[in-house]
């Protein structure tokens, strides 16, 4: 239980489910939250949308049981996120997806499983802006997305560190 992954600084924390819900448009038929940890943005999710089906992807299954007990409606899978991906089928009807990845960012399989199921969306949170970078050429380059924006959030004042969150949309 120690080793979970929570955001400290809770206010900043709700500004970032905040701006994270309120980036995604429209109201989708199918959400996923990759590398959703326990919930911190799954939970928000239900709330705006209670019609769509939320799949939430975490390798850590302490995460994802802590997860099921405080949001049995959605379908949790304790998994490395490439290789769930690999396995899901696109969802029928409008799609979006949270990407929040560690430090690390996306690795290469990751990001061409979430093109071939090519949400209408692309939501990501990003706590480091250069591993941000190389994960968004990547989905540029692909022709499939254009960023939308970016909005920057100061997690810890007076530190390098911050949050982005990042809108990509389909390229009509």
């Amino acid at each position: 239980e120690a080793a979970l992954f929570a955001q400290v600084n809770r206010s900043q924390n709700e500004q970032l489910k905040n701006i994270t819900v309120l980036a995604l448009r429209g109201r989708p038929d199918w959400l996923m939250d990759l590398y959703a940890g326990s919930g911190n943005l799954t939970e928000p999710l239900i709330e705006t949308f209670p019609a769509a089906k939320i799949t939430a992807i975490e390798l850590s299954r302490v995460a994802t049981t802590r997860g099921q007990k405080r949001l049995p409606h959605v379908e949790w899978i304790a998994a490395d996120v490439g290789k769930a991906l690999k396995g899901l089928a696109r969802p029928k009807g409008l799609g979006a997806v949270i990407l929040d990845p560690p430090r690390t960012g996306c690795t290469r399989d990751v990001l061409e499983h979430l093109m071939r199921l090519h949400p209408e969306q692309i939501v990501y949170v990003s706590c480091n802006p250069m591993t941000f970078a190389r994960d968004a050429e990547i989905l540029l380059n692909s022709g499939l997305y254009r960023l939308e924006h970016v909005r920057g959030l100061d997690m810890f004042p007076q530190t390098e560190h911050i949050e982005l969150v990042a809108s990509f949309c389909t390229v009509t």
